[in-house]
């Protein structure tokens, strides 16, 4: 029987991450994100994913690249909820990490605080605003649009609480090769990444 305890997380697999934008492009689609803008140097517009493109390793003419999507990590302990002054960001009971964007007042205290550049400041709507896993659908018994999208299956998405879920296997799995992304910050990320060499 599962566990009826939740923590909703992600397992990335690097190695069949194929580093095709699907899982930025739905998230953009699936949240009506503004693209990034030409006209303000550095602007990134509102990403809730972010797809790093790490590399080259190796030796010419064996030369590899690899793709890393960031998303928020859902913390077990996030400094954002502690950052913040009006008590607008908030962890569920299931694990989920969320902001309530009427009490949020915009005063940008989360954005730095985070190990992972996963906040972003939506300057038209005075928010912060972050990647929920697609709450609105795992509300509703779906995946996030992300792990929907993904072609190679490099996302799976579930319940790191239950031994049976298809998350729990694959991070068991993954041994000594899965890892989360800055562990040494302290803050329980719930995004495991695993990659057949570090």
């Amino acid at each position: 029987m599962a566990n009826s305890i939740k923590q909703y997380g992600m397992f990335i697999d690097l190695d069949r991450c194929t580093g095709c934008n699907a899982c930025v492009v739905v998230c953009k689609q699936e949240h009506d994100l503004p693209p990034r803008s030409d006209a303000v140097p550095g602007s990134k517009g509102l990403a809730y994913v972010q797809l790093l493109d790490l590399g080259p390793e190796g030796d010419y003419p064996h030369l590899s690249f690899y793709h890393v999507p960031v998303l928020c990590m859902h913390c077990s302990d996030p400094p954002c909820i502690e950052a913040c002054p009006t008590d607008a960001i908030y962890k569920r009971e299931d694990g989920l990490v969320l902001i309530n964007e009427e009490a949020c007042t915009g005063c940008g205290a989360c954005p730095p605080v985070c190990p992972y550049d996963a906040l972003n400041m939506d300057r038209d709507q005075g928010t912060a605003k972050k990647c929920t896993l697609c709450v609105h659908l795992i509300d509703q018994d779906q995946q996030p649009a992300c792990a929907q999208a993904c072609n190679s299956g490099a996302m799976i998405f579930g319940n790191l609480c239950d031994p049976y879920s298809r998350i729990s296997k694959a991070v068991k799995a993954a041994g000594d090769m899965g890892f989360p992304l800055k562990p040494q910050r302290g803050t329980g990320p719930n995004i495991y990444y695993v990659r057949s060499y570090k």
